[in-house]
């Protein structure tokens, strides 16, 4: 039987707050892991798929032609397996955190990171592509940026916050 919003628990000599609802920072979390997928699909439905289309591809690939650089291909590839790991893992995540998994904190500082490290690499491999190096770094720039960022706030608050805690324990 639930004793009304918060539950106490107690574990040793402290008392554990238990949140039923979502709340505070955690709002903007729930935000954050619903448009997070769709913005995945959007990228890879619109940036990425397109390449892998026969006359593209062929374009990308073969020596020769305009477009051709040999790491053209490892780089698509690489862009398109990573964004679809990400894209199952953040749906994943998402069903974690509206079921309030306790594994959900753990699930996504270790997501958060291997997430920065992908778009790392992906930001510097890219370069790699004289055609992405002379575009516009705007957009790269504010992908790692908020990345960086995602990090640099969310890693802490899931290890340390006793809403999280008490937030996530089925």
């Amino acid at each position: 039987p639930r004793d009304g919003p918060m539950r106490k628990r107690r574990t040793g000599n402290t008392p554990e707050q238990r949140y039923q609802n979502i709340r505070g920072w955690l709002l903007v979390v729930a935000l954050g892991v619903v448009i997070f997928p769709l913005r995945l699909v959007g990228l890879i439905a619109e940036d990425l798929l397109p390449a892998f289309s026969r006359d593209v591809w062929s374009v990308l690939t073969t020596p020769g032609t305009e477009a051709y650089h040999p790491l053209n291909a490892p780089i698509l590839i690489f862009e398109l397996v990573g964004n679809s790991l990400l894209l199952v893992c953040s749906l994943i995540l998402a069903i974690s955190f509206f079921r309030k998994r306790r594994r959900f904190p753990l699930m996504i500082v270790i997501f958060l990171v291997l997430a920065l490290l992908f778009y790392v690499g992906d930001y510097f491999a890219a370069h790699l592509l004289p055609a992405v190096s002379s575009q516009s770094e705007a957009e790269p720039m504010l992908d790692l940026a908020a990345a960086v960022l995602a990090c640099s706030i969310l890693v802490p608050y899931f290890l340390v916050s006793k809403r999280v805690k008490g937030t996530f324990v089925h």
